[in-house]
């Protein structure tokens, strides 16, 4: 399997697993995959673990409009107001039935589209993803190589539970296809599962299987979830993640590792806010500071929707000890309903606060104009620095009143802002997410601000 190259699935898999549709026991995130599989929408497609709101695009196989094709482009300042943009990757897509689609990866090279890998999913006749199957490209053969395969057997007709998973690898040296990841489940007289059993391999044939128990709330959640190393006879005590509800809505997910005497050491935590639609507003990391007892903000997702309740933009800031060292934007267009236009990413500038165009994502569709529309999402307020402990920075072209609201949509200030440069203390506001609004006759301005 020298053409498939490790690949961490627990990347992906920070989302909440309390979505209702099939997701990885906890054991398996620490699971290896091929390259060819590094497809977030694929993931999220077999296991609903893709980022909370990242819109999908359209690929139903039984609707007129089908996607053709997606092409990114890079993109820099060429000065003056000026984007350049030079066409970097392209994803095409093929429908040879009515249960197969194909998606084929491929990369600009001399002027040339050439290939690197492609897919195969297959769908079954409730529209359910069972199999899929991956390819790399060989430039020297001019062949397509086996990589890899995801099988899924449903429990009966349900189209959330899997009775197992199997994850294999092709190898070019035994021409045999081998088991990186075995996935059974059990399930209890309600029909959730009770148990799940991984079997996973790791480099140098190293195979262990890990086992889940999962303990539920009088209303099904599943609030606790035990991880097990199994030995022979012997099961070790490995971990466990105590989960959070409120009315049903998963709020706080901590993760500790087994101690070897009997106690537990906590590791990580997540915590989610939600929308009054019930979409996700934020998503924190934390880790655990074991020599103070506390806990450090490490990452921060923020999600926008736009007034059709589409995610709009997505934020992602990166933290240590408290100093962001990375954030960056993804910003999303629309056609009509659900159907991505466009796709772009800005870095922001740790020192300036402001956004710089990385890369810009094209949709087309077999019956769509493919032309970006005025965009639909409120306009971002660019402030800086955010995160902040005391105060922030912005600028707008004509005087306007901005408010700010907490999490839960109680507005807590409203400031008068004059054209230009403006500054607001923020230094009373307790820490946690708030939302900044200022509107005018130019439009309407929005961000998230993080308080320290």
């Amino acid at each position: 399997m020298k053409n498939a190259v490790v690949f961490l699935l627990g990347l992906i898999l920070w989302a909440p697993t309390a979505t209702g549709q099939i997701t990885l026991p906890r054991s398996a995130t620490s699971s290896k995959l091929p390259s060819a599989f590094q497809r977030p929408h694929l993931f999220s497609r077999v296991f609903n673990e893709d980022a909370v709101n990242s819109p999908e695009f359209s690929q139903n196989i039984n609707e007129e409009v089908q996607l053709d094709s997606i092409v990114t482009m890079l993109a820099h300042d060429g000065g003056g107001g000026n984007v350049i943009v030079t066409p970097f990757t392209k994803k095409s897509y093929y429908y040879p039935n009515s249960s197969i689609i194909s998606e084929t990866d491929l990369q600009r090279h001399d002027g040339k589209w050439m290939p690197v890998s492609r897919t195969q999913q297959r769908f079954d006749q409730q529209g359910r993803l069972f199999a899929v199957f991956a390819e790399v490209y060989d430039s020297e053969l001019e062949l397509w190589i086996p990589d890899s395969r995801i099988i899924i057997y449903f429990r009966g007709s349900s189209l959330t539970l899997a009775d197992s998973v199997f994850v294999l690898g092709y190898s070019q040296e035994s021409n045999t296809w081998i088991r990186l990841l075995t996935v059974h489940n059990t399930f209890n007289d309600l029909d959730v599962v009770s148990e799940s059993f991984s079997t996973i391999l790791f480099e140098d044939d190293l195979e262990l299987t890990f086992k889940d128990v999962y303990h539920y709330d009088h209303i099904g959640n599943d609030t606790l979830i035990e991880s097990f190393l199994i030995d022979g006879e012997d099961e070790i005590v490995t971990g466990r993640e105590d989960r959070n509800f409120a009315w049903n809505f998963l709020i706080s997910t901590t993760t500790s590792t087994a101690d070897g005497l009997g106690g537990f050491i906590p590791e990580s935590k997540i915590t989610y806010t939600y929308s009054g639609q019930g979409a996700v507003d934020t998503i924190s990391s934390f880790q655990y500071l074991p020599l103070d007892g506390t806990w450090s903000l490490i990452e921060l997702f923020i999600y926008q929707l736009d007034t059709e309740h589409r995610t709009s933009s997505e934020e992602y800031i990166n933290l240590s000890l408290g100093t962001v060292t990375e954030h960056r934007r993804i910003t999303y267009d629309y056609l009509d309903g659900d159907n991505l236009a466009a796709e772009t990413l800005y870095f922001i500038d740790l020192e300036t606060g402001l956004p710089s165009i990385d890369q810009r994502s094209i949709y087309f569709y077999s019956s769509l104009s493919t032309a970006v529309p005025t965009p639909t999402r409120f306009e971002t307020l660019d402030i800086f620095p955010n995160p902040t402990l005391d105060q922030v920075e912005f600028t707008i072209a004509k005087a306007s009143l901005l408010k700010i609201y907490r999490m839960d949509g109680l507005l807590i200030g409203e400031y008068p802002v004059a054209e230009g440069r403006n500054q607001i203390d923020l230094v009373s506001l307790v820490p946690g997410v708030y939302t900044m609004l200022l509107e005018n006759n130019l439009g309407t301005y929005t961000t998230r601000v993080v308080k320290l």
